[in-house]
């Protein structure tokens, strides 16, 4: 006879001779603790240390823990005991959430709730918990918002002109014409930028996932940039804070472009990557093929390239009509 060992008390509860339900209780403790003695984390804190340390961007890191942070407090209790309710009442309470005055976006709200579900997928791929309790928690699906983002070539040169400081002009110029994220341009040194002999340059960046690219920039952009290092050694950050200490942090480099949108009359507060979809959408436009702007920008999927393609509200199919 072949005894399946139950995996939920619905399961149990299914069994009606006493002497298998013993039996099936002891062999699905038995295998509890089989799975838990392999399991190499034996508390919460190990567990998301071990998850945490899969990804490989230190980033993307931090922003995780931020995320199954701001979860645990919310819940308030130990990853074994969480429920399904538990998962759908945070996603709840993140759609009541107001952030000056504003609720959170659908995107911000997918993205932290799909943080609590790899964590705990991961948990119970690892052995800590024996069922997943996010696994039927489904996100709806975003809408396309680059067109919300979009910027036209006139925005971009009147931020760049009206920006006067030259570190934060070369900024913007770098975010636009290199399709940086913010990540990848804090983290650059000089180590990174190049100039070749006909006065072009190469900037080379550590995108998702530790993947390296090189991307060719202009002639008065690198001329700039090298003007701008002086004499700062080839380990100095390219862009580095004001007071010396190291790298400009990304929340500055928001706070340079958000002035820089108000300063040109932009009339909704501008974001480092509105100058990313500004770079993909403008080279399309001028006949760039989507292959080299994928290459560019690091996308791993050619599919996150072509919604670039649908997210130009100056172009449709209906002015070709005759009407």
């Amino acid at each position: 006879m072949t005894l399946l060992i139950p995996q939920n008390d619905e399961q149990i509860g299914r069994i009606q001779d006493p002497n298998i339900l013993r039996l099936a209780i002891a062999l699905g403790e038995a295998q509890d603790l089989l799975r838990l003695s392999r399991c190499p984390a034996q508390n919460d804190p190990d567990m998301i240390e071990l998850w945490l340390n899969t990804q490989r961007s230190e980033m993307t890191r931090q922003g995780y823990r931020r995320d199954i942070d701001s979860f645990n407090r919310y819940v308030g209790k130990e990853l074994r005991s969480l429920t399904l309710a538990d998962v759908l009442a945070y996603r709840q309470h993140l759609e009541s959430v107001l952030t000056n005055g504003k609720p959170y976006s659908q995107s911000t709200i997918n993205r932290r709730v799909n943080v609590v579900k790899s964590c705990l997928k991961f948990a119970t791929q690892q052995g800590y918990l024996g069922v997943n309790p996010a696994i039927a928690v489904k996100l709806p699906q975003q809408p396309n918002a680059i067109n919300e983002r979009y910027l036209t070539e006139a925005d971009v040169l009147r931020m760049i002109d009206r920006t006067e400081n030259s570190r934060d002009r070369a900024l913007l110029k770098l975010l636009y014409c290199a399709g940086l994220r913010v990540s990848e341009l804090c983290g650059m040194t000089w180590r990174d930028v190049s100039q070749s002999d006909d006065g072009k340059g190469v900037v080379t960046v550590m995108g998702k996932g530790q993947k390296q690219r090189s991307i060719a920039i202009g002639v008065d952009l690198c001329r700039e940039l090298v003007t701008m290092r002086g004499a700062s050694a080839i380990e100095s950050p390219v862009f580095a804070s004001r007071k010396g200490k190291g790298h400009l942090d990304p929340s500055q480099v928001c706070r340079i472009v958000a002035t820089a949108g108000k300063n040109a009359d932009i009339d909704r507060p501008v974001s480092p990557h509105w100058l990313r979809h500004a770079h993909a959408t403008h080279s399309l436009d001028r006949g760039a093929s989507i292959k080299l702007v994928q290459t560019t920008l690091g996308h791993s999927s050619i599919q996150t390239t072509g919604r670039y393609l649908h997210s130009r509200p100056s172009d449709s199919s209906g002015l070709y009509l005759a009407i």
